[in-house]
């Protein structure tokens, strides 16, 4: 019979999805926010080609859709790059902070288990919580020399 092994996980991936669907909404109100401004935009530049005589407010309307078609590429190929860059972003950033909080809860719930004291532990060296930490291995070695 084969054994199941389980895939190792070094964070809290419910709470590392929590503060990244955070990052996430932020990023759909600001592109809200530039498809909104682009719209009104046009809008606004339409309406003022309305007072051109016939033939000029036909060749504005359609330079005027030339350069939206233009402007829509590369309005969606920033956001589409900022979405990706962002959402790289949010994965180190998210894994940095719940990582530690996973490493020292795991680090406890092995020493209950085995009825012994912790190892003391580190994190990664751009995690946060080095203080944290410091301050259980502090606790740790106080505890064992008393």
């Amino acid at each position: 019979m084969k054994s199941i092994r389980r895939k190792k996980v070094f964070t809290y991936f419910h709470d590392q999805a929590k503060l990244a669907g955070i990052f996430v909404l932020w990023a759909f109100i600001l592109i809200l926010t530039v498809v909104a401004l682009f719209f009104v935009t046009y809008s606004n530049t339409s309406t003022q080609a309305d007072s051109l005589p016939v033939h000029e407010q036909l060749f504005a309307k359609m330079l005027l859709i030339e350069q939206a078609q233009h402007m829509a590429t590369m309005f969606g190929a920033t956001v589409l790059a900022f979405l990706i860059l962002m959402g790289g972003y949010i994965m180190i950033y998210t894994h940095r902070l719940t990582g530690p909080v996973y490493k020292l809860r795991k680090t406890l719930e092995e020493a209950t288990a085995n009825s012994a004291w912790p190892k003391p532990i580190s994190f990664r060296k751009k995690d946060s919580f080095h203080d944290l930490a410091k301050a259980f291995n502090k606790y740790i070695e106080t505890m064992k020399g008393s």
